[in-house]
């Protein structure tokens, strides 16, 4: 089917154009075996970005845009929603979602597990309820420790699972049947405001230069306002937040510099600084054991996080 460009406005409401074609129509089945053709590696990072879109509203900005019009009606007024801020209850939530993530990449190439997720996005729109279905298809993956996790979040615990396979089963089906490239939409890039956005980070580090870390804050704020996307602004700003000793404000941008990329080990050398700041000392080891795993391919980064864990 031929492909087609539609406009789409930015952030700030200027132009820019994304791909598309239209809805195919594959049965549920069918849509599990197309998304499971793909290269492995290319999948675990759909699923990144799919971790990314689903903590857009939490992390980073209260519209709901990134999710589906479903989520959003039940997501409204939720305490997830947005905020600065990250304190460790809104943490151990954000985690478990991450574990879910991370263990349906165990099992994101075959089609019967694919195929369950998206029956169960199904299932939700029309029931509103998931919950047990959602902890089965934990277990017969064999992940206990997410399970085990879940179970500890009280009422939270519905609204996660609701959150992984409404937007999981959803993204697949776009994926599939507008045979969309998940990487290669996964910004509609303004050029317009990223060149605001790099003047504004410029002023930044001209202010961090002079120890001016207040200052550099603002300025690093406005630049995110403009390129909400580009991680290096968290990592900025998660640096001053810790010069001025306002570890939750730093936790929270470090936190959305690991979410938007995922294998940057400064992103984590800051989370995990914030943690340890905050007197959270054993699970910033975690934190920090597990960015070593991630971030081993960075040879220069992972000396950083191998010095902070002694």
């Amino acid at each position: 089917m031929d492909e087609q460009f539609v406009r789409f406005p930015c952030g700030r409401g200027h132009e820019v154009f994304i791909k598309y074609r239209p809805w195919l129509g594959l049965s549920d089945g069918d849509a599990a075996a197309v998304w499971c053709c793909k290269p492995l590696g290319t999948l675990k990072e759909y699923l990144d970005i799919i971790r990314m879109y689903m903590l857009w509203p939490v992390l980073f900005q209260t519209d709901t845009w990134f999710f589906s019009k479903e989520t959003r009606h039940w997501m409204d007024g939720n305490t997830l929603m947005g905020g600065y801020d990250l304190d460790l209850t809104k943490l151990e939530i954000i985690e478990v979602l991450d574990g879910l993530v991370e263990a349906a990449k165990t099992v994101v190439n075959i089609p019967v597990f694919i195929r369950r997720v998206i029956q169960l996005s199904h299932r939700l729109l029309i029931h509103g309820y998931i919950y047990n279905d959602g902890m089965d298809w934990l277990r017969s993956i064999g992940d206990f420790t997410t399970l085990q996790k879940l179970t500890k979040l009280g009422k939270d615990r519905t609204t996660v699972i609701n959150i992984f396979f409404a937007e999981f089963g959803l993204y697949v089906e776009k994926t599939v049947s507008e045979s969309r490239d998940l990487i290669e939409d996964r910004f509609q890039h303004c050029e317009y405001c990223i060149k605001i956005s790099e003047d504004m980070k410029k002023k930044g580090n001209a202010e961090f230069s002079r120890q001016n870390y207040e200052a550099a804050i603002k300025w690093y704020s406005k630049a995110i306002e403009f390129w909400p996307e580009n991680h290096l602004l968290y990592g900025n700003r998660a640096l001053c937040y810790l010069r001025v000793q306002h570890y939750r404000r730093a936790l929270g941008d470090g936190k959305r510099a690991i979410v938007l990329k995922p294998h940057w080990s400064k992103g984590h050398y800051r989370f995990c600084h914030a943690l340890f700041m905050m007197g959270e000392c054993k699970r910033a080891v975690e934190a920090n054991e597990k960015a070593i795993e991630l971030c081993k391919g960075d040879t220069e980064g992972i000396q950083d996080l191998l010095s902070q864990k002694t």
